[in-house]
Formats: C-alpha cells, structure tokens, sequence
C-alpha cells in the first residue's frame, strides 16, 4: 500500500478506477442501498473497472492513450518502489 500511496492524485485515481478498488479503504466491491437480497440488507456488489476512455474524460486528459500512459507508469513507479 505505501507504494500506491506514494503516487500523485491523477495516478492514485487512474490505477484505483481502472483495476476497479476504492481509493479509500482499498474494497473491491460497495453495498447497493437501492437494491436489497431476501433479508432486506444491501446487496454486495462488484466495483466496476474504467476503461481508459472514461478516465481520459474524467481527468481531461487528451486521450485514452494518455490515461493508458499514466496508468503503466504509476504500475512501473509502483514496481520500483516495491523492488527496493
């Protein structure tokens, strides 16, 4: 985690949206309070994952290319981060 939280803002959003985690407490999935199981409590369901598209929109950024750039170097600061 402490190589997540050592990138920028953009990065830390982009890698979060694109592998589908919540920013914030690192959960995959949330809990619909607009849609209930037979018990009557929220049902457990999946982050979506963005596409590059949605995220170059999102960040106003030029491009899907752009976001797919910052997404793999964030994972190549990660990784280096983690090889020390």
């Amino acid at each position: 985690m402490s190589a997540y939280e050592a990138l920028n803002y953009r990065e830390r959003a982009i890698v979060a949206e694109h592998l589908g985690f919540c920013r914030e407490c690192y959960a995959t999935y949330y809990y619909d309070e607009t849609d209930f199981d037979l018990d009557g409590k929220p049902k457990r369901k999946p982050r979506r994952k963005i596409p590059f598209i949605e995220l170059a929109v999102e960040h106003g950024l030029a491009s899907p290319d752009t976001a797919d750039k910052t997404y793999r170097k964030a994972l190549k600061k990660m990784r280096h981060a983690l090889s020390k």
